[in-house]
């Protein structure tokens, strides 16, 4: 994501569609500018494309993958890696649902995609265009809550990795725990519920809510662990 040419389309007001970004990059760009609009295709998406000063536009298309499950798996990284080989590069990329055979695409290289990609991994493929309104999420969640003296960064991800509160320590200043999709350094650093508070290898939870209490006055954090 280019910061300047942001910062100049921000500044002149420019409509313009940007190609798919990351949550920390949807992170870094609702904190420029409130003048935008994430969608991705479908509701509950991580990647998305950003439109500043303009509506959503029809520029995301849908492909539905079809192959003979009876011979072969198709994966994530599967998908993924056939786009990529095609010369493609990963902004235009939007979410991957294999459970749903489904991937989005940018509409200026959907034509490209739909002539050249034939095969993926083992699997002889054909692509057909669907509505996009029909896709769903794929996320599923684990209900959780716990039990928390504060809301202290170090404190939360001790709990929730079953690590020591040193060792959670060495994870965030190495830069292995993000608030928002924003890596965080900071140990005494406060989380405020809602939240996403992503640990490096122990999974990515959502703090719901933090208002309930114990009767000694300890909060009571509601989570939903990302499986």
């Amino acid at each position: 994501m280019d910061v300047w040419r942001l910062k100049q389309i921000i500044e002149d007001k420019m409509p313009t569609s940007l190609r798919f970004l990351d949550p920390s990059e949807i992170a870094q760009l609702s904190k420029m500018t409130s003048n935008v609009i994430f969608y991705g295709g479908y509701k509950g998406s991580e990647r998305k494309r950003a439109y500043l000063n303009t509506d959503i536009l029809d520029d995301i298309v849908c492909f539905q993958i079809e192959y003979d499950q009876r011979f072969c798996r198709i994966k994530h990284q599967d998908i993924l890696g056939a786009l990529l080989s095609l010369g493609i590069s990963r902004d235009t990329i939007g979410d991957i649902l294999p459970a749903q055979r489904v991937f989005f695409v940018t509409v200026e290289i959907a034509p490209e995609v739909e002539r050249s990609l034939r095969k993926i991994a083992s699997c002889t493929i054909k692509l057909r265009r669907i509505d996009k309104g029909i896709v769903k999420t794929e996320q599923t969640y684990k209900q959780m809550s716990i039990v928390t003296s504060s809301l202290r960064l170090d404190l939360l991800v001790a709990k929730l990795s079953g690590l020591s509160r040193q060792q959670s320590s060495f994870l965030i200043e190495q830069g292995d725990v993000k608030i928002n999709h924003i890596i965080i350094r900071k140990n005494t650093k406060t989380i405020s519920c809602p939240a996403v508070l992503s640990i490096r290898k122990h999974g990515r939870f959502l703090l719901d809510d933090c208002t309930k209490r114990t009767k000694k006055g300890n909060i009571i954090l509601e989570i939903r662990k990302v499986l």
